[in-house]
């Protein structure tokens, strides 16, 4: 344990060092970046008020304004803290994916609706339903309440089947647990998970600066407004939306590479520090012998950079990504079990 401590603390110097190396030559783009994103933010407003009136349009519809809007009612809350939680359970043929094992939260009041304290009607969030495949062939781009900026860059087609059962759980907002991943449909669930996870970055960034935009107006008319302060409850949490365990670095970088494809389309140039990732991700396949050779599935499973351990923060602004930034500066964190 000792040793580890150990071993971590020098590697903590050395990442420091390199930070330290890394933002003396990268001060000026920095700088740059920086007040480009403070100028970005002050002129963003007529865009985040356009963002804001879609999103309204959406509202009952939309799975991400479902999912942050509405509280549960009491009554699921009683269902889900039981023990065991009390569940709906069924079993639907779903496709590729097989016999789906689906389990909804139990609602035991059957209304979407309750009172507050204040006797005002309160709407809480509907119970849950089982999910339904969307089929890629018929596919309405415009219908998966994505973001137009990642609208733009998705090229055709935009899913197979697998893709297609994924994403509709996923978009849903609802827990999927897929033990049938293998190196052959790996990267097809790469690019569905990292799609719903850029897709909620963006929209959550957007509402937050939209309510900060509110709060702002508000506090320089001097006008009091309780209601807003209880709405706008997203202003009191910490920055990080999303969370990707992955094992090694070379994961990692498909990762960020499916990422800034979603989110930049071919120009990579919108990417802060991406030449130090590509050095730092990068490299170059483990040599493996020649006799005697290791299994197939071995050598695609320890292709590229085999480091497992490493940590990374990812920022989003309206049109720039940004890699290395901060804990409470990143709203992705990519990391290793390690």
């Amino acid at each position: 344990r000792e040793a580890a401590i150990e071993s971590d603390e020098s590697e903590e110097e050395e990442e420091e060092e390199g930070e330290q190396e890394a933002e003396v030559e990268e001060e000026e783009d920095e700088e740059m970046d920086d007040e480009g994103s403070e100028v970005e933010e002050q002129s963003s407003g007529e865009d985040e008020e356009e963002d804001e009136e879609e999103e309204e349009k959406d509202e009952d519809s939309d799975p991400y304004l479902n999912h942050i809007s509405y509280n549960i009612s009491p009554q699921m809350l009683e269902s889900v803290s039981a023990n065991p939680a009390v569940t709906n359970k069924s079993t639907i043929a779903f496709g590729r994916l097989g016999q789906l094992m689906v389990e909804i939260p139990k609602d035991r009041s059957k209304e979407a609706k309750g009172a507050t304290l204040l006797d005002d009607d309160e709407k809480y969030a509907p119970e849950g339903t089982v999910p339904k495949a969307l089929n890629p062939e018929k596919l309405d781009v415009k219908k998966l309440f994505l973001k137009e900026k990642i609208q733009r860059n998705l090229e055709e087609p935009v899913f197979n089947k697998l893709q297609a059962e994924c994403f509709s759980i996923l978009n849903n907002y609802q827990d999927l647990y897929f033990p049938g991943r293998n190196l052959d449909n790996g990267s097809d669930l790469q690019m569905v998970y990292c799609l719903h996870a850029l897709n909620h970055i963006l929209k959550s960034t957007s509402k937050i600066l939209h309510h900060n935009l509110k709060l702002a107006e508000a506090k320089g008319k001097k006008k009091k407004k309780v209601a807003t302060v209880l709405e706008y409850r997203d202003q009191g949490l910490v920055r990080p939306k999303v969370l990707i365990v992955v094992p090694f670095r070379s994961a990692a970088m498909k990762i960020v590479d499916t990422i800034q494809r979603l989110f930049t389309g071919d120009d990579p140039k919108l990417v802060t520090n991406y030449k130090r990732f590509q050095s730092e991700y990068g490299g170059e396949t483990l040599a493996f012998p020649k006799v005697n050779p290791k299994p197939e599935d071995y050598e695609r499973t320890f292709a590229g950079n085999t480091d497992d351990n490493f940590r990374i923060g990812i920022s989003f602004s309206k049109s720039s990504m940004k890699l290395y930034t901060k804990y409470y500066n990143s709203d992705l964190i990519l990391a290793s079990p390690l």
